[in-house]
């Protein structure tokens, strides 16, 4: 009985011993000292600057909604109060320039054309000018600053002489209606 009491007390000396071991080894993975804190902390920095990016790239769309139906209001504005809804206004508008400004407008052609913006064409037009160089520039400066958009895509000398130049002008504007405007009048 003394072996058995001998050995109970070995094992129990054993157990005793691997538990401790046991509950070192637990205590020692447990501890923040021994886990690897700078991989951890280059993980946190990197998703801290991957999310600092989508924030900085998502940054433009915030508020979009808001932004879409001010732009819808501003290009309404815009077709309202700078594109005519009659050729007559665009004539009338060149014509009145024409005469503040001391020039003399001839040989005026209209050519409309489909654009892909619903109920809009494009007027583009060809108008022969003949005044002073001052004046010619004054009308040109005029048309540029006019309330009607008009877009000068090309100025051509046609002659020049005894103070007087003329020139050949290319313009186009944009009209509002589409088809419904009517048909393009003639000079």
């Amino acid at each position: 009985m003394i072996a058995n009491r001998q050995m109970r007390d070995r094992f129990l000396v054993a157990i005793v011993i691997l538990g401790a071991i046991c509950l070192i080894c637990v205590v020692y993975l447990l501890l923040p000292a021994n886990r690897n804190t700078a991989q951890k902390d280059q993980a946190i920095q990197g998703a801290r600057a991957a999310l600092r990016a989508e924030e900085v790239q998502a940054l433009p769309l915030r508020g979009l909604d808001q932004k879409l139906a001010t732009s819808k209001q501003d290009i309404a504005g815009f077709y309202n109060s700078r594109l005519p809804d009659r050729y007559s206004a665009i004539s009338q508008t060149l014509n009145d320039l024409a005469t503040k400004n001391n020039v003399k407008l001839s040989g005026v052609t209209y050519k409309s054309q489909a654009t892909d913006l619903e109920d809009v064409q494009q007027v583009a037009m060809r108008v022969t000018l003949t005044g002073e160089y001052g004046n010619v520039m004054r009308y040109i400066d005029a048309v540029d600053h006019a309330k009607i958009f008009f877009l000068l895509e090309n100025v051509g000398v046609t002659s020049q002489q005894s103070g007087n130049i003329q020139l050949q002008l290319t313009l186009s504007t944009y009209l509002r209606g589409g088809a419904a405007a009517g048909t393009a009048p003639t000079a």
